[in-house]
């Protein structure tokens, strides 16, 4: 494995568990046995570096995405596979440890700043979807955009609530893995509501 590589892979541990605020290029450069200066030599900050990290992170999401959706040919499947896509990325993270409500809760101005860039990316996705939906009839005829916002950050939301908040029956009895679990039901739960809204009432779900 190439150096920078390493560095982004060491990074984005970091980052995932302690958050943008409480990781250190000291950190990095320790755990990859490099000295700072090299660390230095790639990345010029911890902003550059964080940036890469998303980058290289997000660009895994995207062919994710794509692959989700790969075949899928009505809208309301593409919503569906898009919110399963989310909890498997989640468990992805949680089954190799590196989740931590406190990278959830870290709202570094930098940290909302590279997060709203993405957040339109994502929700210009499901914007699409959805209008190829209402222009197939498959959907209602809607206002796309406010729906896409409503999808994206009430997914959003359901992460917080049981992933940081533990907003659920016995959280003390609760593994990380179950939390996953949890989340998955909710979030299909979710998606039928929401699919319910949208599909025209001579099609069902």
């Amino acid at each position: 494995m190439d150096r920078k590589k390493t560095i982004l892979l060491t990074a984005r541990k970091h980052f995932s568990r302690y958050g943008y605020s409480k990781t250190t290029m000291e950190e990095v450069a320790r755990d990859c046995e490099i000295t700072k200066p090299t660390l230095y030599s790639y990345f010029p900050g911890k902003t550059e570096l964080f940036r890469a990290v998303i980058d290289c992170e997000q660009s895994e999401c995207y062919a994710m995405i794509e692959e989700a959706v790969a075949g899928v040919t009505s809208a309301a499947g593409k919503l569906r596979a898009y919110a399963a896509m989310q909890v498997e990325s989640i468990k992805r993270f949680i089954n190799i440890g590196e989740l931590s409500s406190q990278a959830f809760l870290d709202f570094h101005p930098e940290v909302i700043k590279v997060y709203n860039v993405y957040r339109k990316k994502e929700e210009g996705f499901i914007r699409k979807w959805i209008e190829s939906g209402i222009k197939s009839k498959e959907f209602e005829p809607i206002e796309a955009a406010s729906a896409a916002r409503f999808y994206y950050l009430q997914l959003a939301a359901l992460k917080f609530d049981i992933l940081v908040f533990n907003n659920f029956d016995n959280p003390a009895d609760v593994s990380e893995e179950d939390k996953a679990d949890i989340l998955k039901n909710e979030t299909d739960n979710f998606v039928n509501l929401f699919l319910q809204g949208l599909l025209r009432r001579d099609n069902t779900i």
